[in-house]
């Protein structure tokens, strides 16, 4: 945005200097400023021609004409346009894979009166129809997915989360789903369970992330068999991130609850030597009424060891905690990490300290 507006600056004074040299002023009139597309069907670009007369005393010269993004491709008249003459800027939005409504505009760069014009362009795209391959580009056997991942995002403790997964039939025969061996704190269900070709069906996914025992990023692969011959085991990587569900305190319970308190939000290690461990020492205190409770205490980067003093922190006392740094071999450069502390604090139960350090060989 800053070499923008400096180039933009520079040019409004470049062009008042030739106004003022020429003795006249170049002026733009457009038929119009906006125009609206409508509705559009995906796929092939849509293509508008803004058409203007230079109204002024000099020959307009257009020096640049910027797009607000690259979906939208501007052409324009190169040459000198003389007063009382006309010339277009084109404006091309690329719809492709882009559906939906859109607004976009044009900036241009003129020796104009004044030096910056903008042009808009809008309209909705309608979506076309997608084909299976496009929907479900995953094969496994004859059924078709999105993906070998099913996202949970964000899930607590409160209650259990449901998640649709889609399976299309990409063959010629009739194919049975069922699952068996699921972790505890996953079930799922088909509707239908049989599923004829060229159709689909909804695998409902149920996580009881209260069963699942844990928190922060976590993840399960679970196996989905089918009735085919070939191929009947379709591997499915289940990835939530689960926070512990704290219903809402009275201003009493509040100042009753135990509370954490960092002695450090930031751990810079400073230059490090990669493959050679270092040690930082920091202090987790209660500040609360009631115990804390340290559930987990985790990093992002395997090459970061963490270890506690102790998981019960008494109200008024402190727990240690130890960081070993030790970046891999082969690393350089400035590295970023974080640590993540799980606890029964109600009102932040998740908080997180910022690891820094610079690789050297």
């Amino acid at each position: 945005m800053m070499i923008r507006l400096i180039y933009t600056l520079l040019l409004t004074g470049f062009f008042a200097f030739t106004a003022n040299a020429q003795t006249g002023t170049a002026l733009f009139k457009f038929e119009k400023t906006t125009h609206d597309f409508g509705d559009v069907p995906e796929g092939n670009p849509v293509t508008y021609e803004f058409k203007f007369t230079n109204t002024g005393t000099v020959p307009l010269v257009i020096a640049d004409v910027k797009a607000s993004c690259g979906c939208t491709t501007p052409k324009w008249t190169n040459e000198p346009v003389a007063p009382g003459k006309t010339g277009k800027i084109t404006a091309q939005y690329n719809t492709l894979n882009r559906p939906g409504s859109f607004n976009k505009n044009l900036t241009i760069m003129a020796n104009t009166e004044p030096a910056v014009t903008v042009l808009y362009i809008k309209g909705n795209v309608l979506a076309r129809v997608r084909t299976p391959e496009e929907l479900y580009p995953r094969k496994v056997g004859a059924v078709r997915m999105f993906s070998g991942d099913v996202y949970l995002a964000r899930v607590t403790t409160k209650e259990p989360t449901v998640k649709d997964v889609i399976f299309y039939n990409d063959g010629t025969d009739t194919i049975t789903f069922s699952a068996s061996n699921l972790p505890s704190h996953i079930e799922v269900s088909f509707h239908p369970q049989k599923l004829k070709p060229k159709d689909k069906t909804i695998m409902k996914l149920t996580y009881n992330a209260a069963k699942k025992n844990d928190l922060g990023p976590v993840e399960d692969i679970i196996v989905i068999t089918t009735s085919e011959a070939a191929d009947n085991k379709k591997e499915l990587r289940v990835v939530a991130e689960i926070h512990e569900y704290f219903p809402p305190l009275s201003p009493e319970d509040a100042a009753n609850a135990p509370k954490l308190s960092l002695s450090k939000s930031i751990l810079d290690f400073g230059n490090v030597k990669a493959g050679v461990a270092s040690v930082q020492e920091m202090e987790i205190t209660n500040t609360g009424k009631q115990d804390l409770q340290l559930k987990k205490v985790r990093s992002g980067a395997p090459y970061i060891v963490i270890k506690s003093e102790k998981n019960t922190v008494k109200p008024g006392q402190t727990a240690k905690v130890k960081i070993t740094y030790t970046s891999p071999a082969g690393r350089t450069g400035v590295d970023n990490q974080f640590i993540w502390i799980h606890s029964n604090d109600p009102l932040m139960p998740t908080q997180s300290i910022t690891v820094k350090a610079s690789i050297t060989q």
